[in-house]
């Protein structure tokens, strides 16, 4: 054990020596073994432990002689075996393991020089949560789905596969891909090698009418599962039993817990466009910590005589509050002692000094007092009406009211091509309007295409026929919108597609693209009969009916009504109920506060998070689903409160600069812990924000983030860095 003797630097009259515990290293006996032995060769002197991507590292000094040189030391330290920091100061008799890893590089030094020869191997570790960066099986791309057989076996055979998923490398590991919904809606239920049972979801494909969507927790869980060593050296199970309270969850099941930990609500955040592919486990699980603004970090252990790693996800609010207590020496002006030591018992001096010192540094050249949260496209549900998107048609547009009936008797019902069987090809209407007819491609739009006109691509000189549809003008959405939505121009005339609705029926069912059709002027509406299209490059429809006569009216008869007789008597009509995407988006600014700010400058950071922060709503707009359901389905989302929250979040932490905080204690120290929150120095009366500590200011979200041990050949340090999270989504 190393040992050394410091004088506290608190006043000549205490003069109290320390007994401190310095560094102890041990070696796995073989890779993979669990088995270390204590190397008296090797002196660390330098351990850093990190948070998030960081993998923790220690420097590691190992003493050479003539019985052991440098390609001894290198021989015998091999990258796949274990080394292990620790210290054995703790009270409980349990030593305090500080860093596991493997010793990546060994560096031989040496220096000839009068006075200052040397001659050591120096060894530099990286901890063991780097095999989650480097192995083959962690590396993250594809999505874990359940293969046609699978589903067909889980009818038949559930729990022969209730646990099976197969890889779909040609699909992206992309949650919520484009804010849609891609998650199971049931989970597998899998089995860990110690006989655990874990309920881990997986995708599913896109469109999928019943897929839910993806919250961090459960997307965490997904590459806990799939990415993992099982008989690697970090843990996971810890996590995985931490975060099954609220597996399967939505974003708003959030509620639903009465006493939740900060971790679990931060993480149960829709994991829209969290793209995980062609990245690590490590990075994955940092990008999942940066989004649910909490922490990551891999923490090792000696648990019942055995050195075990273990991955932690902690956030802030959920630390342990610690204080930080250090007396202020020196006089006062009038020469009396700011601390008086003498008068004070040893226990008194160090219950007053629980660091060395302390380093605060404000820095302006990182302020930031304008910041700027941009989220995604502002999107609004509206009922729009249709017009007919192919160019007018003898005998079926434009007929005057005298020539109606006759035009009616060139088009044949369902029940007449059947009569006229191989001779219906005789008929010019056939041939072109039936989808069986030789020059249908010719004429596949006439009737069945229907279009917005957003962009104004359907000129009137073309396109304009009898009224209703006798003056093509690019749609107008302040038209079907109030001033909240949009004014008259506002909108840029560009290709806008159909997005499915955001109401839902009152039976959860979704509605997608509601179309709707009328064969009396708009007087009674029903949905189509048949296939109706989508188009993807703008908004628009294509009726997939084999032949036009055959849409009618909800117990009709084609023979008195359908689409083509409404067409030719201008009375039939198309509408569409769709979630449209508008020209801006959801954006949240903060105006900088010239009283708390130590420059005149606009610094703005920006936060871009188009997945993170949506909008979609349906108030100020015309909307036919609004009599339709039942009034408690409507999903709509606003997080502008959210984003103005980060933005002034951002703004009040970092109008002043940024904050750097770096805490000295002259020992080996294993009280503070990586996520024990501290908010203030005591018996200095100082904020970490730098306010006093009567003010009204709180800051309780400084968390210890980091710690690095170090130690020389007359001392040894602990040092603690102090971070707050601002949560930037």
């Amino acid at each position: 054990m190393f040992s050394w003797r410091v004088e506290t630097l608190m006043s000549d009259p205490a003069k109290l020596n320390v007994l401190l515990t310095g560094l102890l290293v041990d070696v796995e006996t073989s890779p993979g073994s669990g088995s270390f032995e204590t190397d008296e060769r090797l002196r660390a002197t330098k351990v850093v432990s990190e948070s998030d991507d960081r993998i923790s590292a220690a420097t590691i000094v190992a003493r050479l002689d003539d019985g052991f040189d440098a390609i001894d030391a290198r021989d015998r330290y091999s990258p796949d075996c274990r080394v292990v920091v620790w210290t054995d100061d703790a009270s409980d008799g349990v030593p305090s393991i500080l860093f596991d890893g493997y010793p990546v590089r060994c560096v031989s030094e040496r220096d000839g020089r009068i006075r200052r020869a040397a001659d050591e191997a120096r060894l530099e570790a990286v901890g063991v949560y780097s095999r989650w960066a480097a192995d083959i099986r962690s590396q993250v791309y594809g999505r874990r789905m359940r293969s046609a057989a699978i589903v067909d076996g889980l009818a038949t055979d559930p729990d022969e596969y209730i646990g099976l998923s197969v890889l779909a490398e040609s699909l992206p590991c992309v949650f919520n891909d484009g804010g849609l919904p891609n998650r199971s809606p049931d989970p597998l239920v899998v089995r860990d090698v110690d006989g655990t049972e874990h309920e881990v979801f997986v995708f599913t494909y896109e469109g999928d009418p019943a897929a839910k969507s993806w919250t961090l927790l459960d997307a965490l869980r997904y590459l806990l599962w799939f990415y993992r060593l099982p008989e690697g050296p970090v843990s996971y199970a810890h996590l995985l039993d931490l975060t099954s309270v609220a597996t399967g969850f939505e974003a708003g099941g959030r509620k639903r817990f009465t006493v939740p930990s900060r971790l679990i609500l931060q993480l149960l955040t829709d994991a829209d466009d969290l793209n995980c592919e062609a990245t690590n486990l490590v990075e994955a699980v940092a990008l999942i910590a940066e989004r649910a603004g909490v922490h990551a970090t891999c923490e090792p252990d000696f648990v019942d005589g055995v050195v075990r790693s273990t991955l932690r996800m902690w956030a802030p609010a959920d630390g342990e509050n610690k204080s930080l207590r250090l007396a202020w020496g020196g006089r006062y002006a009038d020469g009396s002692a700011r601390y008086a030591a003498d008068l004070v018992t040893e226990h008194d001096i160090f219950d007053a000094n629980e660091i060395g010192s302390m380093e605060i540094d404000w820095d302006h050249s990182a302020v930031v007092n304008a910041p700027k949260v941009v989220g995604a496209v502002k999107r609004w549900e509206m009922t729009v009406p249709l017009v007919p998107g192919w160019e007018p048609e003898v005998n079926l547009d434009n007929v005057d009211p005298p020539d109606r009936d006759t035009a009616k008797l060139l088009a044949l019902t369902p029940d007449q091509v059947e009569f006229a069987g191989p001779d219906v090809e005789m008929s010019p209407w056939y041939r072109k309007y039936h989808r069986n007819g030789s020059e249908f491609e010719d004429h596949r739009n006439v009737s069945r295409l229907w279009v917005l006109n957003e962009d104004g691509a359907f000129d009137g000189a073309t396109f304009d026929r009898n009224a209703p549809f006798d003056s093509y003008e690019p749609f107008d959405f302040s038209t079907v919108a109030d001033g909240q939505v949009t004014a008259m121009g506002q909108w840029t005339r560009r290709p806008r597609r159909f997005w499915p609705t955001i109401t839902v029926a009152a039976d959860g069912s979704d509605f997608g693209v509601f179309v709707e059709v009328s064969f009396d002027g708009g007087l009674s509406w029903s949905k189509p009969v048949g296939q109706v299209s989508v188009l993807k490059d703008r908004a628009g429809i294509w009726f997939g009916v084999v032949n036009p006569t055959s849409m009618i009216e909800p117990d009709g008869n084609p023979a008195e009504r359908n689409m083509w007789y409404a067409l030719i008597d201008q009375v039939f009509r198309v509408r569409v109920t769709a979630v449209f995407e508008a020209d801006e988006r959801l954006v949240s600014t903060f105006a900088s506060n010239t009283a708390h700010t130590p420059t005149v400058f606009q610094n703005a950071e920006l936060v871009y998070k188009p997945g993170l922060y949506r909008f979609a709503r349906r108030m100020g707009t015309v909307e036919a689903l609004a009599d339709i359901d039942s009034g408690e389905q409507v999903f709509e989302i606003d997080d502008l409160h959210l984003a103005d929250a980060v933005a002034s979040s951002i703004a009040a932490n970092r109008q002043e600069g940024q904050i750097n905080v770096e805490v000295k204690i002259p020992w080996i120290d294993a009280r503070f812990e990586i996520g024990n929150r501290v908010n203030w120095v005591g018996s200095r009366g100082v904020m970490l924000n730098g306010r006093l500590a009567h003010s009204k200011a709180r800051d309780s979200d400084w968390s210890v983030v980091g710690k690095t041990y170090v130690q020389t050949e007359s001392s040894v340090e602990t040092r603690l860095h102090l971070s707050r999270r601002i949560v930037s989504g």
